[in-house]
């Protein structure tokens, strides 16, 4: 029977590490605070190494959960491509830190700092209402519920009249699609 061990200063924990494949297992992090842990494998206690030069433990880091408070803007064209801040707190610099705009497939995000982050909206359609969330490591997600709304594209076919005196006052009217 595999176990997982995750080792720091002070506490020595373990799970029980589930078999996936001859080069892989997964174990569930049990609770524990923030900070580095070693994380080894062992078989009925006894520490595995596959060859003696090889690493024996990897370093896992505990994170405090994300929150997402709030996103500017907070809507955005249906065709994308509109830059969002997301502010909150416990972002962390990675490679693997994201945002998920719906049930859309992740998009990668920009740290700024600890508690904003930059990220790019997908397509959708107009009207639509999602939950924007982030992953500091590409599969835990916050659950701040904090909306994100997709509008109608905003087009200006039109401007009447084009011109008017310079002391202003001058009612124009302007044409196009998407103007609600």
């Amino acid at each position: 029977r595999n176990s997982c061990f995750f080792k720091s200063n002070l506490d020595l924990l373990h799970t029980k590490a589930s078999y996936v494949s001859e080069t892989r297992v997964m174990c569930l992090t049990p609770k524990y605070r923030i900070g580095p842990v070693e994380v080894f494998l062992s078989r009925e206690n006894t520490f595995l190494s596959s060859h003696s030069d090889s690493k024996t433990s990897i370093t896992f880091l505990y994170y405090e959960n994300i929150v997402v408070n709030g996103l500017s803007p907070n809507s955005g064209s249906e065709k994308g491509d509109t830059p969002v801040i997301i502010l909150g707190s416990n972002f962390v610099q990675s490679d693997t830190l994201m945002c998920k705009f719906g049930a859309h497939v992740p998009v990668k995000a920009d740290w700024i700092s600890s508690m904003a982050i930059r990220c790019t909206s997908p397509s959708n359609s107009p009207g639509n209402f999602v939950d924007v969330e982030v992953t500091n490591n590409g599969l835990d997600f916050s659950k701040s519920y904090i909306q994100y709304t997709y509008s109608e594209t905003l087009i200006v076919t039109n401007i009447v009249p084009r011109s008017g005196p310079l002391h202003g006052g001058t009612r124009i009217k302007i044409f196009g699609s998407g103007l609600r």
